[in-house]
């Protein structure tokens, strides 16, 4: 396989420096360029100092990228803020995207949940990033929007049983936890480290946003979920 040239924008934030980490160590993966326009002009390692790597690039402003050097782009950006940016992107260019943006194709259920207008105009372009279940869509599609935490866990196992008629709705119970970095840098009280640790509490126990992924993936296989 040839090696392939990769950009990531949202370079600052907690998903952007696992990424780094993951792609700096595959042999087949160069970093082009990390962009992040409140860290523009600094090191990533000034940020993450486990990224003490002598090779990448310095973090630039979106509007200093040269979209030429690269087959495949990164979205680890904050919800909402894919979408306003993507139209930038050239067209010849794949993207995987990490935030929630183009995950839900039913725009009433993303409107409901997310309590914001979505951007439809990507649907046909975009393939929900469940590599076990959609790999051959994932193959084809210029979009890839990877799935949230909680319906990773939970879609994994429950499609294979739904599709192949090895369990009934009235028997699926789901009892998920996540850790704290998934909530992102922003500074939240509760997700402080003194409000946090050795503790676990429930959140959004009825409109957690994940809720509409669950609800339009699941209707593959059980057409009624609520």
């Amino acid at each position: 396989m040839s090696e392939i040239n990769i950009g990531i924008i949202g370079a600052s934030g907690y998903t952007a420096s696992e990424l780094i980490r993951i792609a700096h160590n595959h042999p087949e993966i160069n970093i082009k360029f990390l962009v992040g326009n409140s860290k523009a002009g600094q090191e990533i390692s000034k940020i993450y100092s486990h990224l003490k790597f002598s090779n990448l690039p310095k973090i630039i402003k979106l509007n200093q990228v040269d979209f030429t050097a690269v087959k495949l782009i990164f979205l680890c950006l904050p919800h909402g803020e894919s979408a306003k940016i993507i139209d930038q992107i050239p067209k010849d260019i794949k993207i995987i995207d990490l935030s929630s943006d183009f995950r839900i194709k039913n725009n009433s259920l993303y409107e409901e949940f997310y309590d914001s207008k979505k951007n439809c105009k990507y649907n046909e372009e975009t393939a929900y990033g469940l590599s076990e279940i959609y790999f051959n869509d994932i193959i084809k599609k210029r979009i890839i929007a990877c799935p949230g935490c909680y319906p990773t866990s939970i879609l994994l196992p429950l499609l294979p049983l739904i599709k192949n008629n090895k369990i009934k709705k009235e028997q699926i119970i789901i009892d998920s936890k996540t850790g704290i970095s998934g909530a992102g840098r922003k500074l939240v009280e509760n997700n402080l480290f003194c409000e946090i640790n050795e503790n676990s509490f429930s959140y959004n126990l009825t409109k957690h946003r994940h809720l509409a992924e669950l609800i339009e993936q699941l209707s593959i296989g059980i057409n009624d979920v609520q």
